[in-house]
């Protein structure tokens, strides 16, 4: 047999072969394991080639006996007759196992070969391909004193793209096994033609009408340059190089022919031609040299058996950092270049010497890894067959003593407070005190839509014309702060009712890109939506609405992200009537502050037969619950939270008992309820005032800030204005104010953190009055940031006036 598997091509007869025996498991198969795993890493039982490091098969064979015998408990797991013997098929899956390991070990053993015994070299050569040139322009003219080409619209927002041809000489040089130098020289072409249409109207004296023409700006570039590129090469395997470096380019050709020229419609310019305002020359302020930073890999295909010559097709990804000419706002390359490099080596990197020899290492290695294995995995059946039964009979004794002792056992340990520090205290009393609130909830005066759709989506309140008597202001003012903007139009129809002299002006917007780009039509239908809304449901006299069109709105958000292109797909509103658009204010609210603000419960429940179901509920003595249990939690949690302070409606009204209860059923119908009761003393408004205690009104106000703005315009200014004539009139000396800035998650985290201050001290500033505290919070995290209107009501400068009563 050993002469027929010499050849590298009859490894499977030869696994086959020697894999074909029985075998079964040692008496000792677990000490063995851990003299195996002790004498791995100290010397190499099977390996007879001196250049290897380590014996990888040792390992490999150690975690093969593992997987073998962890089958094995498996199927004993599974047994309960005593005379239970190995399955066919579980002898099969370890037959199995034991080949693909074989096929494993000699992949593994080429690729140690690869990586550590091929020698030093060092290559030299030619590269030649093509660039794909990525340009990022931002400007609207090169130069507009010697450029008069100068398009309304900057050449942005798109890339523009060219393909030109790249070459290089180059020189390697390897410092390891895996890591070296490389140095190449030589020339690439950056050439773009920059392209911008114009839609122009025109009026046309024949046809006596208005027709549009298309004037395209047009730039073409010649860009070419010397590059030395200085690169770190690594090689994971031995053919595949991946390299890293930079690329130093100095510019030999920077000219421009740039001009406008009529690409659509049957038009000529005043010069008697389609074209027209064409230039040439050197592009200004070009800098002398481009810096770019790449990565790429190839892969060699050798032309020889020894390795001295190679075929690499490569592709690589250049980035520009840096712009090109100081005379525009802006202009990157990055590139994609893709090619053939012919390299060439003094040496040798093939080793074919030793090709034969160790195969018959890698044979004769097998041979006696297999031998090994076959006694490591000997004649254990009954031994591990006996222990384990003997050891599961005892296990399921105990557990069966266990269950019929315990039963189910719950128990509410502790209730404790989280203080600021993250430190449990001991609690059994919560301390309510109420106050006076007033809040008020502006209104985005927008409503956003779909892309390309006109219909009021979905997540905005719809009435039928039949129930629009039952619905009142007042039913939602408690309600979250965007269920309540979601009513906008049902709020802005029950307000024109009452005031039949009011009239609304309906702005439809679109946002300006692809299809929705000029597209005014669409602007209308999402005004027209709203107005027949109000028309039908509301019964609003059409001459009460006005309908206005544009294409972005006045006051656009940024449409360089996707969430600002969202925001600009829109219909504003404005009223003749201030009342219409006021926001919705809340008078002489109760509020209740709560200490502690959260209690962490303990729980502890023990169910020998498992559980079946599980609740624990919060109830106060007016019957109010709040029930958490398996529907919230996979499995019960060792302790639950309650966050008083944030949930208004666990907060007792009066003094009582606030009582839990800890309810447990197991797999046996067996139920356990247990409870623990914390006292409530509640202060109220009436109590301080019968008792001549200090008090105070709270007063909530936020104001909504334009995208990017700090400054006070609009209806911030007029809230703002609203708060500052109070402090200076109604509010007492020693009131206290409080003011927080908060940003959304459009832009940097450090630009929404300053942005957020300079809102917050923008307002201080303005209402002139004694702060005791002015934080700029940054990102806002209490609205949906994946909704527009979420991101408006983020951007906001929420004011909170502590007024003491006289």
């Amino acid at each position: 047999m050993m002469k027929n598997i010499i050849d590298h091509k009859n490894r499977s007869e030869f696994i086959v072969n020697v894999n074909s025996g029985n075998s079964s498991f040692c008496n000792k198969a677990l000490a063995w394991l851990h003299a195996k795993f002790s004498s791995t890493f100290q010397n190499s039982c099977f390996v007879t080639n001196a250049k290897r490091t380590f014996d990888f098969r040792s390992i490999l064979s150690t975690i093969l006996v593992c997987f073998v015998l962890l089958i094995s408990l498996n199927s004993f797991a599974r047994a309960e007759d005593p005379k239970f013997e190995i399955p066919d098929s579980m002898k099969k899956k370890i037959n199995t196992i034991r080949l693909e390991f074989l096929k494993f070990s000699f992949k593994m053993d080429d690729l140690f070969n690869t990586l550590y015994n091929h020698p030093m070299y060092m290559r030299y050569g030619a590269f030649g391909g093509f660039g794909f040139n990525y340009h990022i322009p931002t400007f609207k003219s090169l130069d507009t004193a010697t450029c008069p080409n100068c398009t309304p619209n900057k050449f942005s927002n798109f890339k523009q793209y060219g393909f030109q041809p790249a070459a290089s000489l180059l020189f390697e040089y390897e410092l390891s096994g895996q890591l070296g130098l490389s140095l190449r020289a030589g020339y690439t072409d950056f050439g773009i033609k920059l392209s911008q249409d114009e839609p122009i109207a025109k009026f046309d004296p024949i046809s006596n009408s208005s027709i549009t023409i298309t004037n395209s700006h047009i730039i073409e570039t010649g860009l070419t340059s010397v590059t030395a590129e200085p690169t770190i090469s690594f090689r994971p395997l031995e053919r595949l190089p991946m390299f890293f470096g930079a690329q130093l380019g100095f510019f030999t050709k920077k000219t421009y022919h740039q001009y406008e020229e009529i690409t659509q419609g049957d038009a000529l310019w005043a010069n008697g031609s389609k074209i027209r305002n064409e230039t040439s020359g050197t592009i200004p302020g070009m800098s002398a040299m481009i810096t770019q930073i790449f990565l790429g890999f190839g892969y060699e295909i050798p032309l020889n058996k020894t390795g001295t010559s190679f075929f690499v097709p490569e592709i690589s990804i250049a980035y520009g950092p840096s712009n090109i000419t100081d005379k525009v706002e802006s202009w990157k390359i990055h590139q994609v270049r893709a090619g053939l490099a012919l390299k060439i080596s003094p040496y040798n990197t093939i080793d074919t010497l030793t090709y034969e020899i160790r195969q018959q290492e890698r044979i004769n290695d097998s041979i006696i890894l297999l031998a090994r294995l076959n006694a490591a995995i000997a004649d254990s059946v009954h031994y591990i067959r006996r222990s384990f039964l003997a050891y599961k009979a005892d296990i399921n004794r105990k557990d069966s003593t266990e269950i019929a002792k315990k039963g189910v056992v719950a128990e509410i340990q502790k209730m404790v407070n989280i203080d600021e520090k993250n430190q449990e205290i001991d609690i059994n009393k919560l301390n309510v005190e109420q106050f006076t609130l007033s809040s008020s909830t502006p209104l985005v005066k927008y409503v956003f839509f779909d892309h390309g759709k006109w219909d009021i989506p979905a997540r905005y309140t719809k009435l039928e014309a039949t129930s629009r008597a039952s619905f009142a202001e007042a039913n939602i003012a408690t309600k979250p702060t965007l269920e309540i903007y979601h009513n906008i139009i049902n709020i802005i129809g029950k307000r024109m009712s009452i005031k039949p002299s009011a009239q609304i002006t309906i702005t439809g917007c679109n946002d300006g890109i692809d299809s929705e780009r000029n597209d005014t039509n669409l602007s209308y239908k999402r005004a027209e939506s709203i107005s027949n809304y109000l028309q039908n449901t509301w019964k609003i006299p059409a001459k009460n609405i006005i309908i206005k069109v544009r294409n972005l709105p006045e006051f656009a958000t940024s449409n360089t992200e996707a969430a600002g292109v969202e925001e600009n797909r829109r219909v504003e509103f404005e009223a003749n009537d201030p009342s219409i658009l006021a926001p919705v204010n809340i008078a002489d609210k109760i509020y209740s502050y709560v200490k502690p603000t959260t209690v962490r419960t303990y729980i502890k429940v023990t169910a020998g037969a498992g559980i079946k179901d599980w609740g624990i509920r919060l109830s106060d003595e007016m019957g109010n619950e709040k029930n958490l249990g398996a529907a919230e939690y996979a499995v019960i949690p060792p302790s639950i939270e309650w966050d008083f302070q944030n949930n208004q409606e666990l907060i007792p009204t009066f003094t009582s008992k606030l009582n839990y209860y800890l309810y447990v059923q197991d797999n046996n119908d067996k139920v356990i309820d247990v409870s623990k009761t914390l006292d409530v003393n509640v202060l109220s408004v009436e109590d301080k005032k019968n008792k001549g205690m200090a008090d105070k009104v709270i007063e909530n106000y936020s104001i909504l800030m334009p995208f990017n703005i700090s400054e006070l315009t609009g209806d911030a200014l007029a809230t703002a204005t609203l708060i500052k004539d109070k402090i200076s009139g109604t509010y007492r000396k020693d009131a206290e104010i409080k003011i927080k800035g908060y940003a959304d998650a459009l832009g940097s985290k450090a630009a929404n953190i300053e942005l957020a201050k300079k809102r917050a001290n923008i307002m201080a500033q303005f209402l002139g009055q004694p702060i005791v505290q002015v934080a700029g919070e940054g990102i806002n995290t209490a609205f949906d940031d994946l909704l527009p209107e979420g991101r408006f009501y983020n951007r906001s400068v929420n004011v909170t006036v502590n007024n003491p009563i006289r």
